[in-house]
């Protein structure tokens, strides 16, 4: 049997790099590189900013720069993150996000009180497993996301009112426009002692006036999506707004769009009514 001798220098070597990859397990089971996306962000005080990533956040993956970057992911929607400043003297800072591909998103964020974009989407084509709407529509994620963002745009100035029914009544904040889908922002404020609390809501249009001996005639419109923000709950004194995203449409010029809400236990029912001229005047994310 032949003997091999090797070099006292080479042994202490090999034995070196054996200690070495022992007390380092990340040698033994090495980890998958993450590529990293890195962007400005600009946020406000005034709005909400939304962000879309392909993927689900991983949990307590999202590290924030400063005390005054406010971040949430939206309930039921792990992809979705809502960031805003909660101050306008927030300093400029920096936020990380990790999802569960293994993907590093980093952002240099900075205080923009009216920010060119208050969407950014991170989310590649859908495969053909997510679902998707006719016409080439957004997902449910996207109008879910769609729908924050109206509910956190500043109203317009003036919009239809509905009449006020025991202090409390009903405004057309916004309209926006996004990819065939009609995203309406209604705010409710509660101006009396007692709390108002959303129960059944009806979207339709109908005929401005009857024609005598011909019954109204209506068409529902189902929407896509329905938000209320922060709650179902119109406290005392306060207000809240109902967010619906439905396919985008026009009305003739004798026809209406009427939305209607319910109080659960109370008949304090509100009506909006909006003319198809409203229906124009939309804006585009």
């Amino acid at each position: 049997m032949r003997h091999y001798r090797f070099p006292l220098f080479f042994v202490l070597g090999v034995l070196a790099t054996f200690v070495a990859v022992a007390q380092d397990k990340s040698l033994l089971h090495p980890t998958v590189a993450s590529t990293t996306v890195i962007q400005d962000l600009p946020i406000s005080a005034g709005a909400t900013t939304v962000l879309i990533f392909p993927v689900a956040i991983c949990e307590n993956c999202i590290d924030r720069g400063h005390p005054d970057l406010s971040t949430s992911v939206v309930p039921g929607v792990s992809n979705v993150l809502r960031v805003k400043a909660a101050s306008n003297q927030m300093p400029a800072t920096n936020l990380t996000v990790f999802t569960i591909d293994g993907m590093i998103y980093s952002f240099s964020v900075r205080y923009n009180p009216t920010p060119a974009s208050y969407l950014f989407d991170f989310s590649a084509k859908p495969s053909g497993g997510q679902a998707r709407f006719e016409g080439g529509r957004m997902n449910a994620a996207d109008i879910a996301s769609c729908a924050l963002v109206t509910a956190a745009t500043a109203p317009r100035r003036s919009g239809p009112v509905s009449r006020k029914v025991g202090d409390v009544y009903m405004r057309l904040h916004n309209i926006l426009l996004k990819d065939g889908v009609m995203f309406l922002s209604f705010g409710i404020r509660n101006g009396s002692p007692v709390d108002y609390d959303l129960d059944i809501t009806r979207f339709y249009v109908r005929d401005r006036k009857r024609v005598k001996r011909t019954s109204m005639m209506e068409t529902k419109i189902e929407p896509l999506h329905l938000l209320s923000s922060p709650s179902t709950r119109v406290s005392a004194k306060g207000q809240a707004t109902i967010v619906i995203a439905v396919p985008k449409f026009t009305i003739a010029e004798g026809k209406m769009f009427c939305a209607e809400v319910f109080e659960q236990g109370g008949d304090r029912v509100l009506q909006l009514r909006l003319k198809g001229r409203h229906l124009l005047q939309v804006s585009t994310f």
